[in-house]
């Protein structure tokens, strides 16, 4: 038997001359089952590739989306908010006597309200401003005395 040398696609190999050559078409099929792998695994990349591509284009949609409800979102909160703000101008009493401000300061309403209708006594004249930063109630009552010690009107 005669060893030689043959190369096969860059591949040095030595091998016994053998009947029919069975040692280079086994060679030869091995090759053949690398390159249907390498092909196999081309494809399993490209699949992948385009399954997250997909992915990506349907997240980034939806994020657009979510910007545009976010949106909405705070429009409707400022239009309500601005509903709200009138629906409290409508309710709040209107001032026009010391008598009118007496119920709402003694009333079981909130601080601010009370703050809200003195203020309106004050810009309206009714009453003096107190001299000092108080709660509304003693506000108001400095302010009738003032108005009654002082003879301001």
């Amino acid at each position: 038997m005669e060893t030689s040398k043959y190369l096969i696609k860059n591949v040095k190999i030595n091998f016994t001359k053998v009947k029919n050559c069975s040692l280079i078409r086994i060679l030869i099929k091995k090759q053949e089952r690398g390159k249907s792998l390498k092909n196999i695994i081309l494809v399993v990349i490209i699949f992948c590739l385009t399954v997250l591509s997909a992915y990506f284009m349907i997240t980034t949609d939806n994020k657009q989306k979510d910007k545009k409800d976010a949106n909405k979102e705070k429009t409707e909160q400022a239009s309500k908010k601005k509903e709200k703000a009138q629906k409290k101008q409508e309710n709040e009493p209107k001032i026009k006597t010391q008598k009118d401000l007496s119920k709402v300061i003694y009333s079981e309403k909130d601080e601010q309200a009370k703050m809200n209708a003195y203020n309106e006594a004050i810009d309206k004249g009714i009453l003096p401003r107190s001299n000092n930063y108080q709660e509304a109630v003693y506000a108001y009552e400095e302010s009738v005395w003032l108005k009654n010690n002082t003879g301001t009107e």
